[in-house]
């Protein structure tokens, strides 16, 4: 079993609900502002976020609403645009595998590539499809 690291690995998406209590304390302030427009597009529309008694969702909150204020519950908000904050969101799609080029190659094909849609589509292709014998 491999661990998940919350900073590099792709999130888990389709939550109905996302409990973060007391983790994001740990976490720098500039990480944590990385990880909450992770956690909305993690969410399905209407999901619940559930953080600690010591986090908050200071500047997010065009992201989530809040539902009770005590306990840190929010509702995921919708008609909001994540994209453009997961962009800068490092992602283990770059890490080779054994049947890869080497990363330097692949990010410069990736920089040629084009839209980030694109770019997804082609790394889930390549890391999901089938492979000839």
């Amino acid at each position: 079993m491999c661990p998940h690291n919350i900073n590099k690995d792709a999130p888990f998406t389709k939550l109905d609900v996302l409990v973060c209590r007391n983790l994001l304390i740990y976490l720098s302030s500039e990480l944590q502002r990385t990880l909450l427009p992770v956690f909305h597009y993690s969410l399905n529309p209407g999901g619940i976020l559930f953080l600690g008694p010591s986090e908050n969702l200071t500047g997010f909150q065009d992201l989530f609403a809040p539902l009770d204020i005590k306990w840190k519950i929010s509702r995921r908000l919708e008609g909001t645009a994540t994209m453009p904050r997961l962009l800068n969101f490092p992602s283990g799609l770059l890490v080779p595998t054994p049947h890869s080029a080497p990363i330097s190659s692949r990010l410069e094909q990736i920089r040629k590539d084009g839209p980030f849609a694109t770019l997804v589509q082609k790394a889930l292709l390549h890391y999901f499809a089938p492979r000839p014998w």
